[in-house]
């Protein structure tokens, strides 16, 4: 199961990388989305990686951290449940709406997270 973390981190890797190295078209992207799937994919996404995460967390290199950041993404899904679809596309807009630089920061952060989920999986 360890190397569905490792494949989950490669994809967030990636996404990271998308985001260092084209912020404008990674901005562009994300704001196509239509609110309600936009609101319904970021609770899914949140469910399904927190239940892989407490699922595998046991055959990876840190399952303590791994099962933590299971936990961490079912709240995250709660929370983002709670916001309600309106609150979650201005949460979006307010962070687009930022210099480049702060994308790419966060981008460079996801990209690490990423990096980090590939060495616990494998």
């Amino acid at each position: 199961m360890a190397w569905l973390i490792a494949l989950l981190g490669l994809s967030i890797a990636i996404i990271g990388v998308i985001g260092i190295t084209r912020p404008a078209r990674f901005i562009s992207a994300m704001m196509k989305w239509q609110p309600r799937s936009l609101y319904l994919a970021a609770i899914g996404i949140r469910l399904v990686i927190g239940g892989l995460f407490i699922y595998a967390a046991a055959s990876t290199r840190f399952p303590s951290v791994i099962h933590v950041l299971g936990i961490v993404a079912i709240v995250a899904a709660v929370l983002v449940a709670l916001l309600g679809p309106r609150r979650l596309e201005s949460l979006m807009r307010w962070w687009f709406l930022k210099p480049l630089w702060v994308v790419r920061v966060s981008c460079t952060v996801t990209f690490l997270f990423g990096g980090f989920l590939v060495y616990c999986g494998l």
